[in-house]
């Protein structure tokens, strides 16, 4: 077994951030962990599995869904709730992560 870093390269780093909740609701209840999509207000460049949003949250910059850094987090890294993603986008974080997942 191997220690890793939390993040490196040209992964996002570990600040506090908005987030995309995807995981099924049965995991995001029973389970010790969510998966998470993580938000970026580096919104100059918007690379194929990026989804742009603009100002979904109050109070937060304009953002995009960065769907190709998966993660996996404990929940007891979880704060409060920003908002809420409509349908139609969450239909869209979907689409992407079909796509990168090749699913």
């Amino acid at each position: 077994m191997k220690e890793i870093e939390v993040s490196s390269g040209s992964e996002i780093n570990g600040k506090k951030r908005p987030s995309v909740i995807v995981s099924e609701e049965w995991q995001n209840e029973k389970g010790k962990r969510v998966i998470i999509l993580p938000m970026s207000t580096k919104v100059q460049n918007i690379y194929r599995f990026d989804l742009y949003v603009g100002k979904v949250i109050s109070d937060y910059e304009e953002s995009k869904v960065v769907c190709e850094q998966v993660r996996s987090i404990d929940k007891r890294k979880l704060r409060e709730k920003a908002g809420k993603l409509s349908k139609e986008w969450m239909v869209k974080i979907d689409e992407k992560l079909r796509k990168i997942l090749s699913l």
